[in-house]
């Protein structure tokens, strides 16, 4: 069995009902956040590849409504089955030093925060 489905199963049978996190995750279009900020993070092939946007989204929501630190977050992130479930069990989660850089990116896009 692997790993996301032994989550998945943990989750159920702690969360039968869901927690507000599963339900939130629900109610907004993940996938529209990544055409607008997929051109800022485009690989060019050199260097690691980059982490996917929506899950970077993901992490900043969490971040900020929980007031955690860059390095808090990724722990949170790989720790906590509720977060794991919303940001749908990937494989890895970005490091402390990815969440900030993908932060002052944002921060120094004209109009990104504003179309986000």
């Amino acid at each position: 069995m692997n790993i996301k489905k032994i989550l998945r199963s943990e989750y159920r049978s702690r969360f039968p009902e869901g927690d507000r996190l599963g339900k939130v995750a629900n109610l907004v279009d993940w996938e529209a956040f990544r055409s607008v900020l997929e051109p800022l993070f485009k690989n060019s092939g050199e260097g690691r590849p980059h982490v996917d946007v929506v899950l970077m989204v993901k992490v900043l929501v969490l971040q900020s409504w929980y007031g955690l630190a860059d390095e808090q977050v990724e722990r949170d992130c790989k720790d906590r089955l509720t977060f794991m479930n919303f940001l749908g069990y990937p494989a890895e989660v970005p490091d402390a030093r990815t969440i900030w850089f993908f932060k002052e990116r944002l921060a120094h896009e004209e109009g990104k925060e504003k179309e986000l």
